[in-house]
């Protein structure tokens, strides 16, 4: 006679079984590093930093890479007038967010209707948002009280917003010059020469120096912005 036992699983664990099995194939978010851009179309390829994890069908599980993702719109802030947008580069970090459906019919049309298959939260759903990256790359520029825009390497490529004023250019400390500010000439270029002072002194400021250039660089601007400094 045979010794051999059948195992028996009953009706919940049959259940946990499907279910575990259907979410091996559910995606919802990953991280990825992009591969490519293409800032025509506002696309990237990228590659996801995540395996999945799939039964070996011995009670375990081994994992196994996704596949690079191609031609993944970018979420860059915008709207019809306005917008934010940056190149990315490769080796660029960011998070793959997966719509409930395929996004490529209302991607060519942008209208509402059928999304063309009956799969759910797979990768033909998927879209790119920049600006998730591991612990080891933090943002050197970033700042518990001011917001910054611009570049992360470069302090004079980056805007600064404070609660009472603002920088183009992190560090600046000129005052912006503004229509109606006084202007003065410098003395140096006037000495011995009062017919020209007087002349120059006679001018409007608001409506501009007259050319040649020379006078131009002869005036100073004696007032400006408490608030907003900027760089040369």
């Amino acid at each position: 006679m045979s010794d051999t036992a059948t195992e028996q699983i009953g009706l919940a664990e049959l259940l946990k079984l499907a279910i575990d099995d259907r979410l091996m194939d559910l995606n919802v978010a990953i991280p990825v590093r992009v591969e490519s851009y293409d800032s025509g179309k506002q696309t990237v390829s990228v590659v996801p930093q995540l395996n999945r994890a799939l039964p070996d069908g011995q009670g375990n599980y081994v994992t196994d890479p996704l596949p690079k993702v191609a031609d993944v719109p970018v979420v860059f802030p915008r709207c019809q007038a306005f917008g934010i947008t940056f190149p990315l580069v490769p080796g660029d970090y960011g998070q793959l967010l997966i719509n409930q459906r395929n996004i490529g019919a209302w991607r060519a049309t942008g209208n509402q209707g059928d999304p063309g298959d009956l799969g759910m939260h797979t990768l033909d759903g998927a879209v790119f948002l920049p600006g998730l990256y591991p612990d080891s790359l933090p943002a050197a520029s970033a700042d518990g009280s001011h917001m910054k825009v611009g570049s992360i390497t470069s302090a004079a490529g980056r805007i600064v917003f404070s609660p009472t004023g603002m920088e183009l250019g992190e560090g600046a400390t000129k005052g912006v010059a503004r229509r109606g500010d006084t202007a003065s000439v410098i003395a140096s270029f006037l000495d011995g020469n009062a017919d020209l002072a007087a002349w120059i002194g006679s001018v409007s400021f608001a409506t501009g120096v007259p050319s040649p250039g020379s006078l131009v660089d002869c005036i100073k601007i004696t007032s400006g912005s408490a608030n907003v400094k900027a760089e040369d």
